[in-house]
């Protein structure tokens, strides 16, 4: 029973993201995600997220996938969904990765501590699977 609190702590006091199928709570600048066969990873350009300003990020995933679209919406209060911009996108043909960047922009609630729930669409190009992920984290105003 004490090894594993001590294994519950310590995994709790690390400030990576939690590594869950097809979702991530945000816990640093960037989170893995796994999909069926590869990782996806979201980094954020600034941490902690900052309201008011327009985010940089860095989606980067395997080839086989295109990320369709992607929203904002608040968890906690309902303020609508705001758009993911999909700005551009390199590909790695030696790690057969795309590297795909974005911005977002966060705007103000009433709310002081805002939850947060990023999603983005991909779509598998071999099956036309759509894949959805969630990307869970917090704002402070």
């Amino acid at each position: 029973m004490i090894l594993i609190l001590s294994v519950v702590y310590s995994l709790n006091n690390q400030k990576d993201s939690i590594l869950t199928k097809n979702l991530c709570y945000l816990e640093a600048q960037s989170c893995r995600i796994e999909l069926d066969d590869s990782i996806m990873q979201v980094s954020f350009s600034d941490f902690p997220i900052q309201i008011e300003e327009m985010l940089n990020l860095s989606i980067i995933y395997d080839t086989h996938y295109v990320v369709r679209r992607g929203w904002l919406e608040g968890t906690n209060m309902y303020m609508g969904k705001t758009p993911l911009f999909l700005k551009t996108s390199r590909i790695d043909k030696l790690n057969n990765q795309v590297n795909l960047d974005a911005e977002l922009f966060i705007g103000a609630c009433s709310e002081s501590n805002m939850r947060w729930k990023l999603t983005i669409e991909l779509e598998d190009i071999q099956t036309s699977d759509l894949k959805t992920v969630s990307v869970f984290f917090q704002t402070h105003a």
